[in-house]
């Protein structure tokens, strides 16, 4: 019998933000505890919340083992690491005053505009150690700062975003980004329709909708996916690179190991490399069901049976800078873009409702309202223009990819 005990523990500060001011202030402090016991065959599973008691936690992973739940797998095992991430914040006492003046600059540099919902700051403690020598833990400080941005002359409930995780605080970096950002939406720009460059941030769910539907492990091995029987086919352009990421530098900011225990080199494992599809992410069920390479890639409730989740997904930066992989070309920087969707067989188009022109570097101003359109192997094929070595924003992981698609004017 194998005893295996997962922990973790979330301490947060989030501030409440509502039209530029402090709103409210909520604090976190949940500790949740997991004892699984495995036989070979099946899995059982206990949890609890607050302090650990292992027996009676044992007790009923063993009333539970009783529901014969499947799971013939074998647990990661021989491996002590413990690993630690930490930020550069103010003290805890001082967080909130330092939001409101930080917040009083930002209503002073843009008037027009009014930021709402949340900054949050905490640590994140994650630990897995089991009777098979196995014992991980993880501490991580992380810092998210999600702003829904109006302005006050529009209509819309909401007209542009600004989001980062920097690593440290730094208020005069982080306003003048705002204000990059926020200075060029002030001044109209025009772009002519065409097939011409589009830039996204990397961690943008347009782009990355499609890829963590398709190589989904569970997709790939029951034939679902657009990808299924195609590992080892160059199926995009060379310079693109996608990893699974759990690495901090990636813009991750849980534990280094997943829910199994499973570690991978450097924290990354590249799922298509050099446009070649070199596996769907898995955990161990898909793995051993299918015949998969293992990724690590599992996750769940802190009292669930293990299974496959959605990986952070991170595109491996090229060697030029955004201004060098458009040269001349000016370039649509797709700020807010909603509503758009991938047909079955990878058809893409979707409305930007928000959008800078962009020569790499400076904002130029705001372009009207436009569709974008193309089909996946086009865009991240022979119309994929790369991933910058460079970052939008100075504070925070932001690489940027860039493609070309048809743009029209809504």
């Amino acid at each position: 019998m194998i005893k295996e005990i997962f922990q973790e523990k979330i301490e947060e500060i989030s501030i409440q933000v509502e039209q530029t001011r402090v709103d409210a202030i909520r604090t976190k402090d949940i500790s949740r505890n997991a004892l699984r016991l495995m036989d070979g065959k099946c899995i059982g599973i206990a949890g609890s919340l607050g302090k650990l008691d292992e027996n009676r936690l044992k007790e009923q992973a063993q009333a539970s083992l009783k529901l014969e739940i499947p799971y013939p797998f074998a647990p990661s095992e021989n491996s002590h690491d413990h690993r630690k991430v930490e930020l550069e914040l103010p003290d805890e006492k001082d967080w909130v005053l330092e939001i409101e003046r930080f917040l009083q600059k930002l209503e002073k540099a843009q008037p027009g505009f009014t930021f709402s919902q949340k900054i949050n700051r905490g640590k994140k403690h994650v630990s897995l150690q089991n009777s098979r020598n196995l014992e991980l833990r993880s501490e991580v400080s992380f810092l998210e700062i999600g702003f829904a941005v109006k302005d006050k002359n529009s209509k819309n409930i909401m007209d542009a975003f600004y989001f980062a995780e920097p690593r440290k605080w730094n208020p005069e970096a982080i306003l003048d980004e705002i204000n990059r950002l926020f200075d060029a939406y002030q001044k109209p720009a025009q772009i002519e329709p065409g097939k011409i460059p589009v830039v996204f941030l990397g961690m943008d769910e347009v782009i990355l909708e499609k890829f963590k539907l398709e190589l989904n492990g569970l997709s790939y091995g029951t034939g679902a996916s657009i990808f299924s029987g195609k590992m080892g086919e160059k199926l995009f352009h060379e310079k693109l690179t996608l990893s699974q990421s759990r690495n901090p530098d990636d813009g991750f900011s849980g534990s280094f190991f997943d829910f199994e225990g499973v570690v991978n080199p450097g924290l990354r494992y590249p799922l298509i490399q050099g446009g070649v599809l070199q596996a769907p992410f898995t955990d161990r069920k898909r793995s051993a069901t299918y015949n998969l390479p293992l990724t690590g890639s599992s996750g769940g409730e802190y009292d669930a049976v293990p299974g496959i989740k959605s990986p952070h997904l991170w595109f491996q930066p090229g060697k030029e800078t955004m201004q060098q992989l458009l040269g001349d070309r000016p370039a649509v920087f797709a700020w807010v873009a909603m509503g758009g969707d991938y047909t079955a067989d990878g058809h893409f188009a979707c409305p930007v409702q928000t959008s800078l022109l962009f020569d790499g570097k400076k904002f130029l101003g705001r372009l009207p309202a436009l569709n974008i359109s193309s089909h996946l192997y086009k865009m991240f094929g022979e119309d994929f223009i790369g991933v910058s070595s460079d970052d939008m924003f100075s504070q925070s992981p932001s690489k940027m990819v860039a493609m070309e698609l048809d743009v029209e004017l809504a």
